[in-house]
């Protein structure tokens, strides 16, 4: 009995320090973002192939042409692509 209340607050304790990271994280993530606007929408390689592309468009564009979707411009400027993509 003893042994399963032990396990009980040792869970408890892991799940309150993983949720202490996570706070943590988005709080690093808020901190670093300089608050600009957000771009309006628009889909992965969409200036590339536009709204509706067919699975060969998107086979030419992606594996030969060897298209990435690009960043919007105001991103460019910030540092918090960079830092973000670092991370992931």
């Amino acid at each position: 009995m003893i042994m399963v209340v032990v396990v009980v607050v040792i869970m408890i304790i892991i799940i309150i320090i993983i949720i202490i990271i996570i706070i943590i994280i988005i709080i690093i993530i808020i901190i670093m973002c300089p608050g600009l606007p957000t771009p309006d929408y628009r889909l992965p390689f969409e200036a590339e192939v536009g709204i509706h592309p067919s699975f060969e468009e998107m086979q030419v564009a992606v594996s030969r042409n060897k298209l990435r979707p690009a960043f919007p411009d105001m991103w460019k400027n910030t540092n918090t692509v960079p830092v973000t993509m670092t991370f992931c």
